[in-house]
């Protein structure tokens, strides 16, 4: 548990830049500033009824990071050097710092609890909205899932493969607001083998035919298996959907990944979404959770009240 104090002078003198930043920071003072030390080095912790910002010093000057607690002193809300996250409408919401972007992550079960083609039941859904351009891309990827009513364990492992289906939305919010649904611009991955009708359609897609002819279609691949991605020209029906495939225009992965790119999405989510999504702490909140934990004892013996930390 962690160990708060006062602090004394020392502390005011080298923490004075702290002032200043609070300042930036729009803190009203109402709070109370502490000091403790966590794995070896030295942190400040200003604290208002609820709300937390940890100050240190690092060899770029002084540095920050924040968090919320609700009325329980659980976790709702944080903010790090990467990402700002809390909870909307019961869901994990991360803010990227430097874009804007504001990303999420969910485990449903198919619909109708059908099986696709390859044998998964389950889709992980990576969303992420640009305000910036009013644009939505939802990334689905698979994996088995057992139970809707279960929230599931994503694994690493399922990002590994390149996404079943990419859809991009223009104009959301404004279409919203209008009471219309953006229309959807979705592209399935469709998967072949060498030797397979479709290992021969998409080379020929890559590189023409008289190079097929000439080379063969896996002395250009150089890779036995192999997808591209296809305009979905209608919706699921059950199970299945008309696409652009096989003659339709074609898009390889990296195609794909910069499409995303020059919005600002991701291709993949963040290492710290799947953690935090899956129930282990990242490195900051490792530390948020020790805090909470070491407020709750206080308040067990009277030392917080609101907010202030009486030391």
């Amino acid at each position: 548990m962690i160990t708060f104090r006062s602090l004394d002078d020392n502390d005011l003198e080298r923490y004075k830049k702290m002032i200043l930043l609070s300042m930036d920071l729009n803190l009203d003072f109402n709070g109370t500033y502490s000091m403790y030390e966590y794995k070896g080095q030295e942190r400040c912790l200003y604290f208002d009824d609820g709300y937390g910002v940890i100050f240190y010093l690092t060899d770029d000057g002084m540095e920050y990071r924040s968090f919320a607690l609700d009325e329980n002193l659980e976790i709702v809300a944080a903010q790090t050097r990467d990402y700002f996250f809390e909870y909307e409408e019961g869901y994990q919401v991360f803010t990227d710092v430097d874009t804007g972007v504001k990303s999420s992550l969910t485990f449903m079960r198919r619909p109708r609890n059908d099986v696709d083609r390859e044998g998964y039941t389950g889709i992980v859904a990576f969303i992420q909205y640009n305000p910036n351009n009013d644009t939505r891309a939802i990334i689905n990827y698979q994996q088995n899932k057992k139970d809707d009513g279960e929230r599931g364990f994503i694994f690493d492992s399922t990002f590994n493969r390149n996404p079943f289906i990419i859809s991009f939305e223009k104009n959301v919010v404004k279409k919203q607001r209008r009471n219309i649904t953006p229309r959807q611009v979705k592209y399935l991955r469709v998967d072949a083998s060498e030797g397979e009708p479709g290992y021969t359609y998409m080379t020929i897609h890559d590189y023409g035919l008289i190079e097929v002819l000439l080379k063969g279609s896996y002395a250009l691949q150089k890779d036995r298996n192999i997808n591209r991605y296809y305009r979905i020209l209608n919706d699921e029906v059950n199970g299945y959907c008309i696409t652009t495939y096989p003659w339709g225009i074609q898009h390889d992965p990296r195609d794909m990944s910069n499409k995303l790119a020059n919005n600002a999405f991701f291709y993949k989510p963040p290492q710290y979404m799947i953690d935090l999504y899956n129930g282990t702490p990242t490195k900051d909140f490792e530390e948020f959770n020790e805090i909470a934990a070491s407020l709750k004892e206080l308040q067990k013996t009277g030392l917080l009240n609101g907010s202030y930390i009486t030391l």
